[in-house]
């Protein structure tokens, strides 16, 4: 059984930034402002049902992620993102996972 990735990794996300602790604590501090709006066009999306739009949104929010530490919320977005391409099936779950991800990494990551 493969062990959860952790809501925020001080470390990758640091790694990302090249080592600079200032960039990481920039990409993070922007990251957090955007959170709410991302997590509510999710929601807009999803009530839609505008699946395009909803990729192109996950897609977006997993490539933040990555580079902002939080590989809970880049799974879940990539597990979301690859169910919208591939066969549409478990969507609303994913979306469930992906915002309750979201509500972890501003718990656990520090405010910028």
């Amino acid at each position: 059984m493969r062990t959860p990735p952790p809501a925020y990794d001080a470390a990758a996300a640091l790694a990302v930034a090249g080592g600079n602790a200032a960039i990481a604590r920039q990409l993070l501090g922007l990251f957090h402002a955007e959170l709410p709006q991302q997590a509510a066009r999710l929601r807009a999306l999803h009530a839609a049902g505008d699946l395009s739009g909803l990729r192109e949104c996950v897609h977006r929010l997993a490539g933040s992620a990555r580079y902002c530490g939080a590989p809970a919320l880049f799974d879940a977005c990539q597990t979301l993102e690859a169910h919208l391409l591939a066969d549409r099936t478990g969507v609303d779950a994913d979306v469930e996972r992906v915002l309750a991800e979201i509500g972890r990494f501003q718990q656990a990551a520090p405010a910028a």
